[in-house]
């Protein structure tokens, strides 16, 4: 089970207002194999709008990014989430495509700051930016392995509810 599994697992049936996004996964063979951004509530399509595509895989195996889809979509969810104040933030994932979304970090940092417990997800990669969050004093961070998938899920779970 990876890290965005375990995120889906506690937040079944989560009883309260939750907000932020996820980067799902998608694979049509007209588009391709990659990831989308959608907002946390959205339910999963099999054909994301391009507005929304963050990455693409080639045929060669190369990874296509667009950042731009953090400094619009990315932007325009994490403001909700500032002008409607949920009570959990989810920001499942961060990773490297963000490194030039400017105004999206910005926004990150916002709503890490805001009086709501952010659940999120962030690659095991070493950013100025992901660095940073990693640094607050108010960030947990934890590492999903196969040992301990259970006990943190049971860890997680109680901190959220």
């Amino acid at each position: 089970m990876g890290k965005s599994t375990l995120l889906n697992r506690i937040l079944d049936n989560y009883p309260l207002k939750t907000g932020g996004f996820r980067t799902l996964p998608f694979e049509n063979g007209h588009i391709g194999r990659g990831f989308y951004l959608a907002a946390s509530d959205e339910v999963p399509v099999a054909n994301p709008k391009p507005e929304r595509i963050i990455a693409l895989r080639a045929e060669n195996g190369r990874l296509q990014q667009f950042t731009g889809v953090f400094e619009t979509l990315g932007v325009a969810i994490l403001s909700r989430c500032l002008a409607n104040i949920p009570d959990l933030i989810i920001m499942d994932e961060l990773g490297f495509i963000e490194n030039e979304a400017l105004s999206f970090q910005e926004l990150v940092f916002r709503c890490l700051d805001l009086p709501a417990l952010v659940l999120g997800v962030i690659k095991p990669l070493s950013t100025p930016f992901l660095d940073c969050i990693r640094a607050r004093r108010d960030v947990a961070t934890f590492t999903v392995t196969p040992a301990n998938r259970e006990e943190l899920f049971v860890k997680l779970r109680q901190q959220v509810l």
